[in-house]
């Protein structure tokens, strides 16, 4: 019998295992049905939240990517998914609920062509009132031979970079809050190593992808083993980074 692929094991999954399946790195070019598969994410939204909760958090669903795109008629929506800002906003509550303790993250575009003034200010008080785990922003690029490079009204490479910034500003507000809330809260962390610039051990939550998210960073002067679990308390925080100490080690 074959290995199932990824995809067909997807297919064959339940809406949680779907979750986080999604989660996984995934090169496309091994898995050509993988725009599809992120374009199915929100057929969840359409079930009962109760079915995401239970056994989820303990099968490790603790960050889910939603990919956005533009649209100039009902504002920013997921792709895929019919509707304006109200229902994307309904169906992360739901998720909030459905999962607590959950992690959202998404990337946005700024400055796409014919992208209004009034339409990138909706977009940054998105940003503010949902309130986003990770974000991140970048300006529109034209693509030769795309549908979109040839769209008319684009706008100047000054003003969508601006843009771009902007959100991330306020993003890192945003992230800025979300870490103060850690604070004095105790999670399970997996050591990646020393920092060289500080000397302080290096971690991370499950919420968080290496090498990309902020750290959870402890003293050196409690001995820790890379790649081993332990449970950290945070003491203190910044716009992307927690610190704290190691209270004991986890069993593997």
């Amino acid at each position: 019998m074959d290995t199932p692929t990824i995809t067909q094991y997807y297919r064959e999954s339940d809406p949680a295992r779907r979750l986080a399946l999604l989660n996984m790195s995934i090169e496309a070019g091994e898995e050509p049905e993988l725009n599809q598969i992120r374009r199915e994410l929100w057929d969840i939204r359409y079930q009962d939240p109760s079915e995401l909760g239970g056994d989820t958090r303990a099968d490790g669903l603790i960050a889910l990517w939603m990919l956005m795109e533009f649209n100039k008629d009902s504002g920013k929506r997921f792709m895929g998914v019919r509707g304006g800002r109200k229902e994307i906003e309904d169906a992360i509550a739901r998720l909030r609920a459905a999962i607590p303790g959950i992690t959202l993250r998404t990337t946005l575009i700024a400055g796409f062509p014919g992208e209004t003034e009034e339409q990138y200010a909706e977009l940054c008080d998105f940003v503010k009132t949902v309130r986003f785990d990770r974000l991140g922003c970048f300006a529109y690029s034209a693509e030769e031979n795309t549908v979109a490079a040839k769209m008319p009204n684009q706008i100047d490479e000054e003003t969508k970079q601006r843009r771009a910034d902007h959100i991330m500003e306020l993003q890192a507000e945003v992230s800025a809050e979300c870490e103060g809330e850690k604070v004095g809260h105790t999670y399970e962390c997996i050591c990646d190593g020393v920092d060289d610039e500080t000397g302080m051990y290096l971690l991370r939550t499950k919420a968080d992808c290496p090498e990309i998210d902020g750290n959870v960073l402890t003293p050196a002067d409690t001995p820790l083993e890379t790649g081993a679990f332990y449970k950290v308390t945070i003491t203190d925080s910044d716009t992307y980074d927690l610190y704290g100490y190691a209270e004991e080690r986890l069993e593997d």
